[in-house]
């Protein structure tokens, strides 16, 4: 059946696309959403159990806090860049709101936030002007689950989406 844009519902939608790509409607959304690690597995590749665990968690994380990111893959990290165009109207490389570097013991997450700014939280090293991977100058070290979830906590602020409406002026 052929709807129009008018005619469209989040329903409709996913049974067409669904029919289109032969898979289901769940398979449409996990899709969307990336459930499951095998869209990274070469970035987890070598990772040890643990760390592999705890990168799990963290995307997790990021997905339902971001639902529809996109992950931008490089060569020695893994940036993630949310749907919606950025408020600051900056390019597409400082739209990553973070970047995990590859890592095999633990998980080194760098911000695009001033280090400056964040002098209270006891894990951020600042990384200004010293050469680096990722999008930031801010790098907090991740090992376990505990400091995952301080992680969560110290910038919940910063990895949630603006809740702005995108056509709201930005002044």
């Amino acid at each position: 059946m052929t709807r129009t844009v008018r005619d469209e519902t989040v329903e409709s939608f996913l049974d067409d696309a669904a029919a289109q790509s032969g898979t289901s409607r769940e398979g449409v959304l996990a899709g969307v959403l990336h459930v499951g690690l095998r869209d990274l597995q070469p970035f987890v590749q070598g990772m040890r159990p643990d760390a592999k665990e705890l990168f799990a968690q963290l995307d997790y994380g990021l997905r339902t806090r971001n639902p529809g990111l996109h992950y931008v893959p490089r060569k020695s990290y893994l940036g993630y860049r949310r749907e919606a165009v950025s408020v600051t109207g900056a390019g597409e490389r400082s739209q990553v709101f973070v970047s995990v570097l590859r890592n095999t013991t633990t998980l080194d997450a760098v911000l695009p936030l001033d280090p400056a700014t964040l002098t209270s939280i006891r894990s951020v090293r600042n990384l200004t002007g010293v050469g680096h991977h990722g999008v930031g100058d801010t790098r907090v070290t991740i090992g376990d689950a505990t400091q995952l979830k301080q992680f969560f906590a110290d910038f919940d602020f910063w990895l949630r989406p603006s809740q702005r409406p995108l056509d709201q002026d930005t002044e």
